[in-house]
């Protein structure tokens, strides 16, 4: 794919303001998923280990990647237990 196709994307914010939620609908809108997950019942795409799980909390950053309008997006679900935006920043630099 040429790389003026790929877009790097990833999804900061604070706890609670639906990260992964959005990670979960972009994929399955995108139709990467067949199933919208929730994290409530502990089964969305990025957030899938145990503390996870357990926590209904992103524990590491996840990178997911869908198809958009021929673009390859690559999504990366930050955690939301980071105190810093320069914390942030290393995700956004990789």
């Amino acid at each position: 794919m040429p790389i003026n196709l790929i877009r790097n994307i990833a999804i900061v914010g604070q706890s609670g303001t639906g990260k992964t939620t959005l990670v979960e609908k972009l994929l399955h809108t995108g139709h990467a998923t067949t199933h919208l997950g929730c994290i409530e019942k502990g089964d969305t795409v990025t957030d899938f280990d145990p503390q996870s799980i357990y926590y209904h909390s992103s524990i590491e950053a996840t990178p997911v990647t869908l198809k958009w309008n021929n673009h390859r997006l690559n999504l990366i679900d930050t955690p939301d237990k980071m105190n810093s935006l320069a914390a942030r920043s290393v995700f956004i630099q990789q």
